[in-house]
């Protein structure tokens, strides 16, 4: 909502997006999708969220909690990071495997299966098949004219259910 109202941006704005992208990974939906841009805004803006049972069936109740502490509209009254990471839902270890661990799908994150990282710290997914260095810059030309420097939405998110299987093996 932040961004909408084109209030200051702060770490209470990185909790709210947290929210969001739980909500995206556990229900395969996005929590504000509109028909339109504007219904978008609208629903953002007066965070209009789906919590009803049919959208969480899978979701257990710490989840569905963590979540709804997250998507508040007043920053000041979500919570900080170390409070989520308290959270008894990420402290419970409530986590359900999305692929089997002899698939070896993100093995860093399945107990048991942990995997050494190399010096240079080079992270490999296999869900996804990217690898990523720190030495990895950001492809910004150097003129700077041709950067936008306004935040500007765009229907890529209108069906997140397309993109999902990036994220899940």
């Amino acid at each position: 909502p932040e961004i909408l109202n084109y209030d200051p941006i702060t770490t209470a704005t990185d909790m709210w997006n947290i929210g969001v992208i739980s909500y995206m990974l556990l229900t395969q939906e996005s929590p504000f999708v509109g028909a339109d841009n504007q219904e978008t805004f609208l629903n953002i803006s007066q965070v209009n969220v789906d919590y009803s049972e049919e959208t969480f069936s899978s979701v257990s109740q710490p989840a569905k909690d963590f979540i709804q502490k997250l998507l508040i509209k007043n920053p000041e009254e979500r919570p900080t990071a170390e409070a989520c990471l308290s959270h008894f839902w990420l402290r419970q270890g409530d986590f359900i495997l999305l692929c089997s661990p002899e698939e070896s799908c993100c093995p860093s994150l399945l107990p048991g299966h942990a995997t050494k990282c190399s010096e240079e710290r080079n992270v490999r997914s296999s869900c996804n098949g990217t690898c990523s260095n720190k030495e990895d810059k950001e492809n910004i030309p150097e003129d700077s004219s041709t950067v936008s420097k306004r935040f500007r939405f765009d229907d890529s998110l209108q069906y997140p259910q397309d993109f999902m299987t990036d994220f899940v093996c």
